[in-house]
């Protein structure tokens, strides 16, 4: 399989969100190392995947502590594996619940030849250009009226590897202006078959609303600014620069429901950068003023920022980062609402330049379409 027809058929093969994998003889290996041999069924929908284990012996468990984990448990035959499982509690009965964000589910036949990434919350619908092949992205869920029901498909003519696919999320969520949430990684054979499924749930969760820089612009300004973002990402973080740092902060910008800590969040992806130019890897020169060093950001990327806009800037990180929230005048005066939109857009601009994406963007403080030139 090679043409772009038969990619697409992968593409929109059906992907079940909800389903249960039937009880079946397996293994719960704890972080210790103990075994306990038992059956396991698994309950997946469309926010969770749980797993019931009854064992074959009495097991008296606790939970790990946040960011431990339990434990891991498979199936004997191979079928399926949940790698950190969290035990939640025991049932009557004998049972014990456990909760997991990932379960990888192998169904046999040949070797991997192609990728297909499915994710929550995102339109987009075109061919990227990538490494010198092509990934097909296309929009599954052409009714959904919001975000939270809206489905992309990602499907690569290779077997991506985890950096890859963490790029593409981080590359797709800045270009749907929120972060796009995973629902599963699947591996397919040349002749079509699926070879293995990574469903995953609860690792990101949809934002309420997003803050797209390309909201009003075109569909193919979208696809040349994510196939920009997805060519520059390798060499940018070779060379040192923080652009995933910036990138995890403008999504999680996106995540909040206040301005205040959504505003630090753009602060710091810009300062982010700032600093990184200036000083290089490191702690920074310390400074009373951290103007010098978004003004040689804004001369190396040529951002167009006038001397007002450092200095708007600075008072905003010093107002944001030093006390933590925007002080008077509030809400009730719109300020906030304007000077996250400033900050945003920077944020947007350093990474349009970083990538050498030129199209169209929108700007959020004028609520109109600018070029990104």
């Amino acid at each position: 399989m090679t043409n772009g027809t038969e990619l697409g058929s992968i593409l929109h093969r059906t992907a079940p969100e909800a389903f249960i994998i039937e009880g079946a003889p397996a293994t719960f290996e704890m972080v210790d190392g103990t075994r306990a041999a038992g059956i396991a069924e698994i309950d997946i929908s469309r926010t969770s995947i749980t797993i019931r284990f009854a064992s074959d012996q009495p097991l008296t468990l606790v939970q790990a502590v946040y960011g431990q984990s339990s434990g891991r448990i498979s199936a004997v035959d191979g079928a399926w594996q949940a790698g950190r499982v969290n035990f939640i509690a025991s049932e009557t009965g004998g049972q014990h619940l456990f909760v997991t964000q990932e379960l990888i589910v192998d169904h046999g036949g040949a070797d991997a030849a192609y990728t297909r990434l499915l994710f929550a919350g995102a339109r987009l619908d075109g061919d990227i250009a990538f490494g010198g092949s092509v990934l097909l992205a296309r929009t599954l869920s052409h009714n959904a009226v919001n975000h939270h029901d809206t489905r992309l498909g990602i499907v690569a003519p290779s077997v991506l590897d985890d950096v890859t696919i963490q790029r593409v999320l981080r590359a797709g969520s800045f270009v749907a202006g929120l972060d796009i949430e995973p629902l599963r990684y699947d591996l397919f054979a040349k002749d079509g078959a699926l070879v293995r499924s990574r469903h995953v749930r609860g690792a990101r969760r949809l934002a309420r609303g997003a803050h797209s820089p390309f909201t009003g612009v075109k569909n193919a300004d979208k696809i040349a600014a994510l196939s920009a973002l997805l060519a520059a990402l390798p060499d940018l973080e070779a060379r040192g620069e923080p652009i995933v740092a910036a990138l995890n902060n403008i999504a999680a910008s996106n995540q909040v429901s206040e301005l205040d800590p959504g505003a630090v969040l753009l602060l710091l992806a810009v300062q982010a950068m700032a600093t990184y130019h200036a000083h290089g890897e490191g702690s920074p020169v310390p400074a009373v003023s951290r103007v010098s060093e978004l003004a040689a950001l804004n001369h190396a990327l040529d951002l167009h920022l006038s001397a007002d806009d450092l200095e708007r800037y600075e008072s905003l990180r010093i107002e944001l980062l030093d006390t933590g929230l925007f002080q008077k005048p509030g809400y009730e005066s719109g300020r906030p609402q304007n000077e996250v939109k400033f900050i945003r857009d920077i944020a947007h601009l350093i990474i349009f330049r970083l990538c050498g994406y030129r199209g169209p963007y929108y700007r959020s403080e004028t609520f109109d379409i600018q070029s990104a030139g």
